[in-house]
């Protein structure tokens, strides 16, 4: 595909865990958000967790480091290259935050191969504690019946292409709820990554007829690598 954007999620996507419940383990705190997991949608969970951890006494190097741990599988390190590589434009659209996203591909020196990343703004406050906060605000209601309050993943992918030519093909790689709404926007020649057994695999599968993109199911990141190979036509000849 001459014009292409490659758009990634990245909990159970681009890396194989969640991020953010990652780190509340980490740092001993799984019990406290599991009490509060029904009563906060989940930016306002995490960035109550954050403020609790610090609270405690756990640090922002504490947190960052924890992070680190997390492994990246190097088929997927291969990937993003390759696709960097051959000219294609790479963007994240994710319901992690700007800290824990940038400390993961800071560690595996993967940050300059994306153009942009799509999250929840996450900062110390002016006390020192780490606020993670809605990439949109309740106030400003985004109006999607499918997508959580404080992100719509697919008004972003729609911002991203509007600055596009019309041409533009999109290949996206998710797998989650989230992942629905960006997923219905898909046209005919894009192509659609689903992680198998997941609940955007799952919702596709009882309601195939409303997709319309090009439906590739991966299960690992070498499927992703692969896929990504034969749809961007990257394998050497």
């Amino acid at each position: 595909m001459a014009s292409s954007i490659v758009v990634f999620d990245f909990d159970w996507s681009l890396i194989n865990c969640n991020s953010d419940t990652f780190v509340v383990e980490q740092m001993g705190a799984s019990d406290l958000m599991r009490s509060l997991r029904r009563s906060l949608p989940w930016t306002d969970l995490m960035d109550t967790m954050m403020v609790e951890i610090m609270s405690r006494g756990r640090t922002l190097a504490e947190i960052e480091a924890s992070l680190r741990t997390i492994p990246l599988d190097s088929s997927m390190s291969r990937a993003i290259r390759a696709v960097a590589a051959a000219g294609y434009e790479l963007q994240i659209i994710s319901d992690a935050n700007t800290l824990f996203i940038q400390t993961i591909l800071d560690n595996f020196n993967l940050t300059r191969f994306f153009s942009e990343i799509h999250t929840n703004p996450a900062s110390l406050d002016d006390h020192g504690l780490l606020r993670v906060r809605p990439y949109q605000s309740s106030e400003v209601p985004h109006g999607c019946l499918i997508c959580p309050p404080n992100m719509c993943k697919g008004l972003i992918l729609d911002r991203i292409l509007s600055s596009k030519p019309a041409e533009n093909r999109v290949v996206y790689i998710g797998d989650g709820r989230g992942d629905i709404c960006p997923s219905l926007r898909l046209k005919v020649d894009d192509h659609l990554l689903a992680r198998v057994e997941f609940p955007l695999a799952k919702h596709i599968e009882n309601n195939r007829e409303i997709f319309k993109a090009n439906l590739h199911l991966w299960s690992s990141p070498k499927d992703i690598e692969n896929h990504l190979l034969d749809i961007l036509d990257l394998r050497a000849t």
